[in-house]
């Protein structure tokens, strides 16, 4: 059931382009240190493009390749090996990609809406059945042509993107938070648990004394695993 306006379509209903790439004559030994970029697997991540360690190939290579030309807005998706299912938004105005990346291009649906429902529990589980019965060697055109979609009125497509869209923004804003406070933590604790930092006690006044280095035996009176039917441990109380 959707709502009214919307319609339940099958992908390659409502797309122009549905297909992936070659890798190029000569494998790396094609790539370059500048010009057109390669996008392949590894730099389609689980939402968003990662170009850090993206190739290059030359005008020459790239014409070459026509089936293969990536536009900005184009979606993305892995379609072979360990990261199937993986899905990212083209921001580049030209590049190419190999075979195990597919594009996915529509005018009738939103990039960033498209992205989303790929990556969503609907979009993944089709992706996975397409996969069932030991069939891991990569998702074909017809098979992601098949998927089923709810399609909105495109104006909801946007706002739903966009809502969306800044949801990803503050999770990622709130991750850096944690991860920043995490190392605060572990900077702390390496300055408190080693004495290089004194706190005050409840006068006010720093605490003093030389701190003594113990074996944690000397300093307990049990020490077990509580794994083995038959407890193993140190009593020292009897």
């Amino acid at each position: 059931m959707v709502p009214k306006g919307w319609s339940i379509e099958s992908l390659g209903n409502v797309t122009e382009k549905v297909g992936s790439g070659v890798t190029p004559r000569g494998g790396s030994n094609s790539y370059k240190l500048s010009g057109i970029p390669l996008i392949r697997s590894q730099n389609v991540l689980w939402g968003k493009l990662d170009l850090s360690d993206v190739a290059y190939i030359d005008e020459l290579q790239h014409n070459k390749m026509k089936g293969s030309f990536v536009y900005k807005n184009d979606v993305l998706l892995n379609i072979t090996g360990a990261s199937i299912g993986r899905v990212a938004v083209s921001d580049i105005d030209e590049a190419n990609v190999n075979q195990h990346v597919c594009i996915i291009r529509s005018e009738e649906l939103n990039s960033e809406y498209l992205k989303s429902f790929l990556l969503s529990f609907q979009g993944q589980k089709q992706i996975e059945q397409c996969q069932a019965g030991g069939n891991r060697q990569g998702l074909n055109f017809e098979q992601i042509k098949s998927f089923k979609l709810p399609v909105p009125p495109f104006p909801e497509q946007q706002k739903i993107a966009k809502i969306l869209s800044t949801w990803d923004k503050a999770i990622s804003t709130t991750e850096r938070l944690i991860d920043n406070s995490s190392q605060q933590k572990k900077a702390l604790m390496q300055q408190l648990l080693t004495g290089k930092k004194r706190l005050l006690d409840d006068e006010g006044k720093r605490f003093k004394g030389e701190w003594e280095t113990q074996s944690i035996e000397s300093l307990t009176n049990r020490v077990g695993d509580g794994i083995h039917s038959t407890p193993k441990y140190t009593d020292k109380s009897s």
